[in-house]
């Protein structure tokens, strides 16, 4: 057969149908439709990272999902399937992806770094073996957006055996560098970090507004005095998902912070830019307990270091500072998470079923199916027992002080139930039908795992207290497993930034300083200086921002491609001769020997540096 012909054909059915990696975790081979325009049987889709990332430390497991990379569409791809929907199988993310294409999509593709940090935490089993779902005031692992994070901290402090704690400025001995308690005062390795945009509003008040980012702390750096051992500075290293601009969100672990207290309002750093010159500061720490109330981490993971220099002397922290966002839509909401809490009890929602044949743990006070230690089992014989079908009632004592929009039901996908119904109803109100997606001709997944079926109830939520799944007879052709149940809150509004990109100093070649990406600087031809690198501007008043005086670049590199050459030596010639004169900035670079002036001895210069027979000047 021709080749061009052959490789057309091959061409075309790429085009048709996405063939799945055989990668990493993951070595079975499979053959998917393109379906939900970022599916993976997609083109465009892109695999990396680990499908199925574990270890010791919640940092290994998001080590593991380094790389993983949105793609089709902004928002979609991997992180979609596998943060937003916690799937852990390419072969389950194929399946969805077509019965999202089939019932539509009500979970929606949303900026993913808060679910990449509830993806780890359910991945790890912290603070509870569900992730940050427990049994009693949250059902769902998921908490999409920096503030419903931090209200999930600070309810669960609140809490007797609560399994989180928030740490931030309104704490009295908050960073105290004299007084270094890791999970008390100061985060661990492991921590959340939520960080936003921080504006200074006078000479000692400032503002929270918005743009705000999830993150983890991967390792912290304790730099101590050599006697007394006075702590100088704390680094750490991040980790975090949804970095970059759009359409390239990814979850990277290139962000340091050199010190941890000069990134809040009280120092003079930050953690990255947000819009223009803006900066996003530590707004606080989220601190994962366990059930003895001791913070989880990797102690080898903090590290104690010597440093030569003396420690500081800190500025005060400034006397205001506001926070509207939180003020207006959450503080309220913490005493009535709480206050919910301690009416529900230790045994959490009250479940109640028609029928004792129907297996449910902790009969006759069972639980609600959580995706890890409980699950509900239907078997095939139900119908033998109960030819009037059977009831499920889940009762939340009272209306949840979150509204909810929806549940999740996740079936084993060895057989998944159809032709039941679903209703939901607000205390004292009546009973609302549901629709449930019906799976009627779909073929099951090739691949063993959890499918969730969404069923919407109202979006924005509403006031739910009880909720009923009607199985009708002959629903159980075989035995079924309910494995999860979620219920899908609505947080309210939300100020998360939808982009996280990476900027820096750029230097370009009139002198002159640019906070952009490294992207947008190659486009400017510019020298990109490093993330969250700041311009310092123009104290010498020698037209060059100080930070581009050299550019971090090689002399003689002329045109910044990191080879110096005959290209480079030209263009030198070609600035003397001023036949194409040198920017600012590349002047600098021009100049071999230091001493100011281009002329021919900096030619000489440089063929000296190609030849290997010396080198530049300071």
């Amino acid at each position: 057969m021709n080749t061009i012909v052959l490789i057309t054909i091959v061409i075309t059915m790429v085009g048709l149908v996405g063939i799945g990696d055989i990668s990493g975790d993951d070595s079975s081979f499979h053959v998917f439709t393109c379906c939900h325009d970022d599916g993976p049987g997609c083109v465009c889709f892109h695999d990396s990272g680990s499908w199925n990332p574990s270890g010791t430390w919640i940092q290994d497991v998001a080590n593991m999902t380094l790389g993983t990379t949105e793609s089709c569409e902004n928002d979609g791809g991997k992180p979609y399937y596998q943060m937003r929907l916690g799937i852990s199988d390419i072969g389950l993310a194929g399946f969805i992806a077509c019965f999202l294409d089939a019932f539509g999509d009500p979970f929606g593709r949303e900026a993913w770094c808060s679910e990449t940090i509830s993806y780890w935490h359910k991945r790890k089993g912290i603070p509870y073996s569900t992730g940050y779902r427990n049994s009693s005031w949250n059902l769902d692992w998921q908490l999409t957006s920096t503030s419903a994070i931090r209200s999930f901290y600070e309810a669960e402090e609140q809490l007797p055996n609560g399994r989180g704690r928030w740490i931030d400025h309104t704490d009295p001995d908050y960073l105290d560098y004299d007084d270094f308690r890791p999970g008390e005062n100061f985060p661990v390795p492991g921590s959340y970090v939520f960080i936003q945009q921080y504006i200074q509003t006078g000479p000692s008040s400032g503002a929270w507004l918005g743009c705000n980012h999830s993150l983890m702390i991967d390792s912290m750096f304790v730099y101590r005095e050599y006697f007394p051992l006075n702590i100088v500075r704390v680094k750490i290293t991040f980790l975090e998902g949804n970095t970059g601009p759009e359409f390239q969100g990814t979850v990277k672990n290139t962000r340091t912070v050199e010190d941890i207290f000069q990134a809040t309002p009280a120092g003079t750093s930050f953690v990255s830019y947000c819009e223009g010159d803006t900066v996003r500061k530590i707004r606080g720490f989220g601190i994962d307990l366990d059930s003895d109330g001791d913070p989880i981490y990797d102690t080898d993971r903090l590290k104690y270091l010597a440093s030569s220099y003396e420690a500081p002397e800190f500025d005060p922290w400034p006397d205001d500072i506001a926070d509207p966002e939180w003020d207006l839509n959450y503080a309220e909401l913490i005493p009535q998470l709480v206050n919910y809490t301690k009416i529900l009890g230790g045994p959490g929602p009250k479940v109640t079923s028609s029928s004792e044949w129907v297996e449910m743990p902790d009969y006759p006070h069972p639980r609600i199916p959580d995706g890890v230690d409980v699950r509900w089992v239907f078997p095939s014989t139900l119908d033998r027992y109960e030819p009037d079908g059977v009831f499920v009632e889940i009762d939340l004592v009272e209306d949840h002080p979150l509204p909810v929009k929806g549940i999740v039901l996740g079936w084993n996908s060895e057989f998944i139930p159809d032709g039941y119904s679903l209703r939901w109803a607000s205390a004292g109100g009546r009973y609302n039908e549901a629709p449930v997606p019906t799976l009627a001709g779909m073929a099951p997944p090739d691949d063993p795992g959890i499918v969730p079926v969404p069923i919407m109830f109202h979006n924005p939520g509403v006031s739910v207290r009880y909720v009923l799944l009607l199985f009708p007879y002959n629903t159980f052709a075989d035995t079924a497993s309910l494995e999860e149940i979620r219920f899908l809150y609505d947080w309210g509004p939300d100020t998360d930034a939808t982009s996280n990109s990476l900027v820096g100093a750029c230097c370009l070649p009139d002198g002159r300083c640019m906070t952009v990406t490294e992207r947008m600087c190659d486009t400017y031809g510019g020298a990109y200086q490093g993330d969250d690198v700041p311009c310092l501007g123009d104290a010498d008043g020698n037209e060059v921002d100080d930070r581009c005086e050299g550019s971090g670049l090689l002399k003689c590199d002329i045109n910044a491609d990191g080879a110096i050459n005959i290209i480079d030596v030209m263009a030198v010639i070609n600035h003397i001769l001023d036949i194409q004169p040198l920017g600012r900035n590349i002047i600098v670079r021009a100049d071999c020997n230091g001493d100011g002036t281009i002329y021919i001895l900096d030619v000489l210069g440089c063929v000296n540096v190609i030849l290997g027979l010396g080198e530049c000047g300071p």
